[in-house]
């Protein structure tokens, strides 16, 4: 079974112990995608006993491309590339350097993790608040308390998230993107699920390089590009 920690299009924090207790119980294999988690909750490992974990570097500003497979004592696992005994026969060549850099940006994150959390969850709660004081906008997903500290995702009506992301873009505000894949036209699966319009549903995430001054761009350009773009249709 696969279960995420925390979603990473509307921040949902999943009950991951306790989904982990019971496939341990029912025997099933159990992979908790903690890439969107790590680094910014609380991550107990240890005891959470899934079977496989992983987790991903960039999401902690190390090297793109580098992640790490932790797997539970004593599980087995068929590997999609045959490697050598020097990987415990998991994955083929030797470690990459890129995996200097993630355990570094490990370390830093592990060092900064409360000030992180803290500092992101002040990020978009000022985020929040300049949006919800456009009319029309929502939040779309759980409440600040259960969702990840560094990212929401907002439901705009009357206008398609895209225009509103190229109006920000043009503005110099980063950090955002659609609800619909890069390079899809598809709708989000998570939200089609959950009854939300992906066309007019946009994320908007901070991470260790945003600052306030970011924040504060948002909230000054965003209700700007939302009613432009409303006047526009009339």
């Amino acid at each position: 079974m696969h279960c995420q920690w925390g979603n990473h299009e509307v921040g949902t924090l999943q009950p991951v112990n306790e989904v982990v207790a019971l496939c341990r119980e029912a025997g099933v294999t159990v992979h908790v995608d903690a890439a969107a988690a790590c680094g910014h909750v609380p991550l107990d490992l240890a005891g959470l006993d899934a079977d496989l974990v992983s987790i991903s570097a960039h999401k902690l500003g190390g090297v793109p491309g580098a992640g790490a497979l932790i797997v539970r004592r004593g599980s087995r696992f068929e590997p999609l590339l045959v490697g050598g005994e020097q990987e415990r026969a998991g994955a083929p060549g030797s470690k990459p350097s890129g995996l200097l850099a993630f355990g570094a940006a490990a370390r830093t994150g592990r060092r900064r993790h409360g000030r992180r959390g803290t500092r992101s969850r002040r990020q978009i709660a000022a985020v929040v608040d300049a949006a919800l004081a456009v009319e029309g906008v929502t939040v779309v997903g759980p409440t600040a308390e259960e969702r990840l500290p560094q990212l929401v995702c907002l439901g705009v009506q009357g206008v398609e998230a895209e225009p509103v992301l190229i109006g920000l873009d043009r503005a110099g505000v980063a950090s955002l993107r659609s609800a619909c894949a890069s390079e899809s036209i598809e709708p989000s699966p998570v939200l089609e699920a959950m009854g939300v319009d992906s066309n007019h549903s946009l994320r908007v995430s901070v991470g260790w390089p945003t600052t306030d001054a970011d924040c504060d761009a948002f909230a000054r350009q965003f209700p700007r590009v939302v009613v432009d773009l409303r006047a526009l249709r009339g």
